[in-house]
């Protein structure tokens, strides 16, 4: 009767277990169990089903019960393994288990299981040879082999785990961890096009899929294309999960992509899932600083480096509020960071330009140059790694293909101009295209929008078109650019100080016929240091090296002066030099040039709120007699 009466409650148990009622399978387990306290089967039940309850403790004695009951029983023993890796003892559960696999060398479940457990102990080796062997009893098993190829990958070995992913994606084309693990692949090589096209053809197969779109964001990240990569990411908080990490991550973008109102709604929606959490306060630190609130941003940014002393980039922006001014400490900390072989290469560099300027602004300017040196060599190092190491000959041809473009000026095309007339202020990089805009963003009547990116994505399709566009086109164009733009009651001019517009210049006034542009020039040397001693994008790779910053400057000169020949009159010429030194005679002629009257708010630029999110963000709001030059300090280690 007893064996009777535990059957009819193990066939109840298993049926509650079907229908996805755990409490109620669980209770009929246990009156199995005491109907027939010597049943492996039924005390093994109630143990399994306490484990997948989440009852690990509880599940201990029914699961050791069964295997005492019935040692020979692989299962039982399985069960009690897994109850030890549910417990992180990953050593117990391997014991067992190798010992099944040893009596078993037929059970692929076991090789399996194997393989999972040495690979939680980063035995990358010996997982790869268990799921081989899985892979030999169960042969074509999409989990298998993407448990094999992932081992490959964890042991260095690309080329063996894509050969393994390739097989897995025939046969299970739509397998979610195989999908990941290639885009794992791609970004392991920096290869962010085939990536970016890896996440489309994974979002046909698994349309709106939030991991496909985070991989799609990182490859346009990647790529330089940071507002895409936003709209990307945003879509994949969007299909879930919406956490704080993600939000962090989110706020991130939005800052490098310039969007400050994104990245303030994202660190708002972050601390109301979580207040005061610390992956926040580095993005709370930048978001300040380009706020002009320069004690909270340093408040932010110690509090980041209270939680993780290794955080390079709240680092960075520490230095950067201080003008490099931190104590002897913690340029010593700083220093070790630098030289730490534990971060990687990326965060190594920007460590030692934080302390090029910490050793610039305490006057060890030999010291402080070695430092830039080797941030700039990490930063070479990683543009050759991703095929984009500075090419002159290559530079060249891109400016002859543009004059070749715009050998003549633009012929009129009819279009509506009415709304806000686009002001560019172009030139070099670190040319004091920020100062400007900081002067003409002061006035009532000036929309100041920092660097927009979007000329930059006009200038490329129409490079790409390999003919004169169309007036639709151009139409188009006019929409895109403007698209996104809020512009308030009182506004009339829009200011886009994004340097690297030089080379649209024609493109400009072929979209743009009422547009104003300004060409700030400064002191070569002063610029070349300038862009040496700071971090830029990867895709800058001129940066790098004096000797390429040289030649970039050459190939700007020499559109500069070919745009000057096609467009007489259509580019004002302006020197950094003198709106510095000349301040009361300057910068009225340039609000005037803009089409504007002069207003007092303009010269005290430096006390506005207005958010300015670029490199000079901390310099342009001092007071113009505090922004010397530094070229004259470096012209003996220079020659």
């Amino acid at each position: 009767m007893q064996g009777s009466a535990s059957a009819e409650a193990l066939r109840r148990g298993h049926h509650a277990r079907q229908a996805g009622d755990a409490s109620l399978a669980i209770a009929c387990y246990r009156e199995a169990a005491a109907a027939d306290p010597h049943s492996a089967e039924a005390h093994g039940a109630l143990g399994l089903m306490l484990l997948r309850a989440g009852q690990i403790e509880a599940s201990a004695s029914p699961l050791q019960q069964a295997v005492r009951l019935d040692p020979v029983q692989p299962a039982f023993r399985m069960n009690l393994a897994e109850f030890h890796a549910r417990r992180g003892d990953v050593p117990a559960a391997l014991a067992l288990v190798q010992a099944i696999a040893a009596e078993c060398p037929d059970a692929w479940w076991a090789c399996e299981r194997l393989g999972e457990l040495q690979a939680g102990l980063k035995h990358f080796a010996s997982a790869r040879d268990a799921f081989a062997r899985a892979l030999e009893l169960r042969p074509g098993d999409p989990a298998i082999l993407y448990k094999l190829a992932r081992a490959e990958f964890d042991c260095g070995n690309a080329q063996a785990a894509q050969a393994v992913l390739r097989e897995a994606a025939g046969r299970a084309p739509g397998h979610e961890a195989v999908l990941g693990l290639q885009a794992e692949l791609l970004a392991s090589r920096a290869d962010w096009p085939a990536l970016e096209a890896h996440a489309r053809r994974w979002l046909t197969l698994l349309p709106g899929q939030g991991m496909a779109l985070r991989w799609l964001a990182r490859a346009q990240w990647e790529s330089g294309f940071l507002h895409e990569a936003l709209l990307a990411w945003q879509s994949a908080l969007r299909a879930g999960p919406r956490d704080v990490a993600g939000l962090a991550t989110l706020a991130r973008l939005a800052l490098l992509a310039l969007d400050v109102d994104s990245a303030a709604l994202a660190i708002e929606e972050a601390e109301s899932l979580e207040p005061g959490s610390a992956q926040l306060l580095h993005g709370r630190a930048i978001l300040a600083m380009y706020r002009g609130d320069t004690a909270t941003a340093e408040r932010c940014a110690r509090l980041a480096l209270s939680q993780d002393a290794r955080d390079v980039s709240a680092w960075k922006t520490l230095v950067q509020l201080r003008g490099g001014r931190i104590d002897a400490a913690e340029r010593a900390a700083l220093e070790q960071l630098e030289q730490s072989d534990t971060l990687d290469a990326r965060d190594r560099a920007t460590a030692a330009f934080a302390l090029g300027d910490c050793l610039d602004a305490a006057g060890h300017y030999e010291e402080a140059l070695a430092a830039w040196h080797r941030a700039n060599a990490g930063q070479a190092a990683r543009a050759a790694q991703e095929g984009l190491a500075y090419d002159a000959r290559e530079r060249e041809r891109e400016v002859e293909a543009i004059i070749s473009a715009f050998a003549v000026a633009p012929a009129p095309v009819a279009l509506s101009h009415a709304g806000l007339r686009p002001v560019f202020i172009v030139g070099m990089p670190r040319s004091g295209t920020t100062l400007l805009e900081s002067v003409l963003g002061a006035h009532p009547e000036v929309l100041a929008c920092g660097e927009r990116a979007a000329m930059r994505s006009i200038m490329r399709e129409r490079m790409a078109l390999g003919r004169e566009p169309h007036a639709e086109e151009i139409a188009r164009w006019r929409e895109d650019y403007f698209r996104g733009v809020l512009a308030q009651d009182g506004h009339r001019v829009l200011i886009d100080k994004n340097p690297w517009n030089f080379d649209a210049v024609g493109l400009i006034l072929l979209v743009f016929p009422e547009a104003c542009i300004l060409h700030l020039e400064r002191d070569a040397e002063e610029t070349a240091l300038s862009i040496f001693r700071n971090e830029f994008p990867k895709f800058a790779s001129f940066s790098n090296r004096f000797e390429d910053i040289a030649h970039y400057r050459g190939q700007y000169e020499r559109l500069m002066r070919h745009w000057d020949c096609v467009l007489p009159g259509r580019v004002l010429r302006l020197r950094h030099e003198e709106l510095l030194a000349d301040f009361e005679r300057v910068a009225p002629a340039v609000v005037g040039h803009c089409g504007l009257d002069w207003d007092e708010r303009c010269r005290d630029f430096a006390s506005t709120g207005r958010v300015i999110a670029t490199m000079s963000t901390v310099q342009v709001r001092q007071p113009l007699g505090s922004q010397p030059g530094r070229a004259a300090r470096y012209r003996e280690f220079l020659q």
